[in-house]
């Protein structure tokens, strides 16, 4: 089954597109908002302007990308062009780029690096702003403690305690937040009020309204992007 849209042309006209994606992959719900794409003389064929939509595109143009690094690794590695291509751009691409082993390497490794921390910030940051915009807010409480244990890579363990918060959402279902960052190791007691928002299509993901759920990752992500363009450039 794949997900159907309806909307309305500009000319008031009533249609539909089709989703290219089966609903296992569609990252939409009953009742979304997305965003189409049609011709006004024929609106019946219509797009649906969502990245999930263009997946099987996109990992089509990261295979060829990762044949073609590939190939450039190797002509940079042996040194020589026994593994020319017929039309002899990959060797005029390492010439201009005055590529060898140790550039190469910081160059993809960077080429990977960057695109993903601009990638995690977009995306993270859209998803705080839309559920700061549309969450729910309801109040939580902290009902008790959570530790949590994990070993350390020189075999030293590492702990921490994180309070655990229950809610109910707008139908009365209660609900509870087992790993909250809110003021881990503070003084909070159980009975202690919190406020909890969660996203209306799913009341069971709700978090504590405060900074330290939401911006951590995404301001990480944008800081590294700052330093990684600095190398990039040096290469």
């Amino acid at each position: 089954m794949r997900p159907i849209v309806e909307f309305v042309t500009s000319t008031g006209e009533r249609a539909s597109a089709t989703s290219r994606e089966l609903v296992g992959w569609s990252l939409s719900h009953l009742g979304d908002k997305v965003t189409v794409l049609y011709n006004p003389s024929n609106p019946s064929d219509a797009h649906l302007v969502m990245l999930n939509e263009y997946r099987g595109v996109g990992f089509i143009l990261g295979f060829i990308t990762i044949i073609i690094l590939m190939w450039i690794a190797v002509i940079v590695g042996s040194g020589g062009s026994t593994f020319d291509d017929p039309f002899h751009l990959l060797p005029k691409l390492i010439d201009h780029f005055r590529l060898n082993p140790f550039r190469f390497s910081i160059i993809f490794i960077l080429s990977l690096v960057i695109p993903s921390c601009g990638f995690g910030t977009y995306f993270l940051t859209k998803q705080v702003i839309d559920l700061r915009s549309h969450g729910i807010i309801v109040p939580g409480y902290v009902v008790g403690y959570q530790e949590s244990k994990s070993k350390m890579n020189d075999g030293s363990e590492a702990s921490g305690v994180f309070p655990m918060i229950k809610y109910n959402d707008a139908t009365g279902t209660s609900h509870t937040i087992r790993r909250s960052l809110a003021k881990p190791m503070s003084s909070l007691k159980s009975g202690d009020v919190v406020e909890v928002i969660y996203p209306i299509r799913h009341p069971d993901k709700g978090v504590v309204n405060t900074w330290d759920e939401f911006w951590p990752v995404p301001i990480f992500l944008g800081i590294l992007m700052e330093p990684s363009w600095c190398a990039l450039y040096l290469c």
